[in-house]
């Protein structure tokens, strides 16, 4: 690695990988004033970086986290939250895009991709009147569409989870009650019943690497729980089923992320009182330990590439403060990876 493709004072807000050698890092370095955006990229599992061209894309105020989601090599998308830069040549080249049909404020959520298709949850419009829907383009263009309904009233959030031609999505919560909808090509949609019904659970959704056949769900909520703690029930749809409950996630921190490794192997993470915590499961969500415990920032960008390899941001996703851990075993152990 040189100097020159990490500059001094880097901080990472987000981390993206294609498999298990070939990622993407985005982050801030300088200072206030004249803070820059920074992508850098390594095909050699992070070992050595080589620095490439970013958007000029600052942190919102509305949002926080600043995010980098690559699809492929050479089309990757970057947001703040509120805009969303593409580039379809490496990152050679970037472009606001257009997403269409959303009115103001926007809040860009969940990003995904399969093989063909790129997906957002997208908050727009004013609050009597906002609504929560899913955008989809061809992961080659910047040509955003709404999926003809696939949308919830209201401010609510939502999860999408997509790989080889299928995709999945969640939308509700936060007085929005859940609904749930599966695609087999990317494009045309079926409602399903929905993992986390209830208007206040927070839904995630992911899938084991490359394999669509097993969807996972997290439901989070508070209901009684103190400050700080959440019921995190894990739920799995087999075959396009229902969801059933397989397990319940300890109850410390608020839920940022699910990830999982092997039908068996879970992880959760999520932060409050004081702490981050990344919870793991190697039973398929009966018994749980305590994986990584850190003083705050939180986890963010919890990703699995493969059985074994793995990632996650230890940071606030603003420049601020930040790192990139990795693990090599699935999730039992996490080192940060060396930037210079």
């Amino acid at each position: 690695m040189t100097e020159a493709a990490v500059p001094h004072g880097f901080v990472p807000t987000s981390t993206s990988w294609t498999n298990a050698y070939r990622g993407w890092i985005l982050g801030f370095a300088g200072q206030e004033e004249s803070r820059r955006p920074v992508l850098l990229h390594t095909d050699t599992s992070g070992l050595s970086w080589s620095r490439r061209a970013a958007p000029q894309v600052e942190v919102s105020e509305f949002s926080g986290h600043v995010r980098v989601h690559a699809m492929t090599e050479r089309d990757l998308l970057v947001t703040n939250g509120e805009t969303v830069f593409a580039t379809h040549d490496g990152a050679a080249h970037w472009h606001l895009v257009e997403l269409a049909e959303t009115g103001n404020p926007v809040l860009v959520g969940d990003l995904a991709s399969n093989e063909h298709f790129c997906y957002a949850v997208v908050t727009s419009g004013a609050e009597e009147t906002g609504r929560t829907r899913l955008l989809v383009s061809p992961v080659s263009e910047s040509r955003w569409e709404p999926a003809t309904g696939i949308e919830v009233p209201g401010p609510a959030g939502g999860s999408v989870v997509a790989t080889g031609s299928a995709a999945f999505v969640a939308l509700g919560g936060g007085g929005v009650p859940g609904r749930y909808w599966v695609s087999d090509n990317g494009t045309d949609w079926r409602e399903g019943s929905p993992p986390c019904a209830e208007p206040y659970m927070a839904a995630w959704l992911t899938v084991p690497p490359a394999d669509p056949s097993m969807v996972f769900a997290l439901c989070s909520y508070q209901a009684d729980q103190p400050p700080g703690h959440t019921y995190k029930d894990l739920k799995c749809s087999l075959g396009r089923g229902e969801f059933r409950t397989l397990g319940r996630a300890p109850a410390p921190g608020i839920s940022r992320g699910l990830a999982v490794s092997t039908p068996l192997s879970v992880v959760v993470s999520s932060v409050g009182g004081g702490f981050g915590f990344l919870f793991r499961s190697t039973d398929g969500g009966r018994e749980w330990e305590t994986a990584l415990r850190r003083e705050p920032p939180m986890f963010l960008d919890l990703d699995f590439q493969d059985p074994v390899h793995g990632v996650v941001l230890r940071g606030s996703g603003t420049g601020r403060h930040g790192a990139v851990l990795r693990t090599f075993d699935g999730g039992a152990s996490w080192q940060e990876l060396s930037l210079g």
